[in-house]
């Protein structure tokens, strides 16, 4: 038998689902136990979004929250069995939103994202945790004559070799936006656009060295791959109309992204041999449409990979997030719906996802309506 642990945040919401049956097989009948460990009288936002994970008793999440009327940073630490949030309060920070974090511990993390300055509008952020103590980044994340940067995901081979990517304005475009670390140093760039492209962004992004990256995103012509190679972005269309958000790779050339078809349907992307085969992910019964925000896939070999995000439900429960999880292995994906709490009742979505090992391994990430922070033992 095994377990699965997610989570979800306007709290932090963890489930765990129990899983049975051979490895490489979809899991029956799943189930899912949560556990109240905080709630926020106040019922103030609050919400995470990227999740990084080095084992079932080590992860970092990271998101926004209100305090004191105030938009600050969010991050939850898993150590042990034990779940610790705090605000993530700076000076020369406004507003910011944290949307994806790479770790080497739950100690020494780099977390991406954005923040409002006056009179500038929306800017690039960095965070990294050393210790407990985070250290924002606000200054040279944007190239010449780049604006209103977002970050949406980074990966690092090292705490001193990293890559985010998200999206800037370019004479009046989205551009790719790229910051690589070398040592201590961040750096800022543009990547290629795809042949024939005038815009793009970035979702989601793998690294293998400091000099070989894939990242996944969406242009004006549709999902869209960039490949690193030394210090040259390419970018390549990969299918019109769909967009892609999120990518995971146990490997340099084994690779899984999801998104959406733009018409409520859910997609995969796989690379295997050099080739990416697109999947139309199916929309569950009792629902009306789907989205996947994130992915992670095992690294044991298995070939198994957990998609998560949210769907809509049939009238009149048409208008608000439930949450969603897919189990893929084999090509094949799996539904699981109902898990939105009951005790404090919300609509959940899930944005992220981490399987440091196994299946039995994975964390999830995400927000609810309820102003709860709430977890589930693994």
């Amino acid at each position: 038998m095994r377990r699965i642990a997610l989570s979800s945040l306007l709290g932090v919401l963890l489930l765990a689902l129990t899983l049975s049956g051979p490895a490489a097989a979809l899991p029956p009948n799943p189930s899912f136990v949560m556990q109240t460990l905080t709630s926020t009288t106040s019922g103030a936002f609050a919400g995470l979004n990227g999740i990084s994970c080095k084992s079932v008793t080590a992860c970092v999440a990271v998101g926004t929250t209100k305090s004191s009327g105030q938009t600050v940073g969010l991050a939850a630490v898993l150590d042990g069995d034990t779940w610790t949030l705090s605000d993530i309060i700076q000076s020369g920070v406004t507003t910011p939103t944290l949307n994806g974090v790479w770790c080497a511990s739950d100690t020494s993390c780099v977390a991406v994202g954005s923040h409002t300055q006056p009179l500038l509008g929306v800017e690039p952020l960095i965070e990294t945790l050393s210790g407990t103590t985070w250290t924002p980044v606000t200054t040279g994340l944007e190239p010449s004559g780049g604006i209103h940067g977002v970050l949406s995901s980074v990966s690092c081979v090292s705490s001193t070799s990293c890559v985010a990517v998200g999206t800037n304005v370019f004479a009046g475009s989205n551009h790719v936006l790229v910051d690589t670390l070398s040592g201590t140093k961040w750096t800022a760039s543009d990547a290629a656009l795809p042949a024939g492209a005038v815009s793009a962004t970035a979702g989601g992004i793998q690294c293998f060295s400091p000099t070989s990256c894939l990242a996944v995103g969406t242009s004006n012509l549709g999902s869209m791959v960039e490949t690193l190679s030394g210090t040259t972005w390419t970018a390549a269309t990969l299918h019109a109309g769909d967009t892609l958000t999120s990518l995971s790779c146990p490997s340099a050339g084994s690779c899984t992204a999801v998104g959406d078809t733009g018409g409520g349907q859910a997609v995969a992307e796989v690379l295997a041999s050099g080739t990416w085969t697109r999947t139309v992910i199916p929309v569950p019964a009792g629902t009306t449409s789907i989205q996947l925000t994130g992915v992670s896939c095992t690294t044991d070999g298995s070939g198994e990979c957990l998609a998560v995000g949210g769907y809509l439900g049939t009238a009149p429960d048409n208008k608000a997030d439930h949450a969603l999880v897919e189990f893929g292995s084999g090509g094949a994906w799996q539904a699981t719906t109902g898990l939105d709490p009951t005790d404090p009742a919300g609509h959940v979505l899930l944005n992220g996802v981490s399987c440091p090992i196994d299946i039995s391994s994975c964390t999830g990430a995400g927000d609810d309506t309820v102003g709860s922070v709430q977890a589930a033992e693994a």
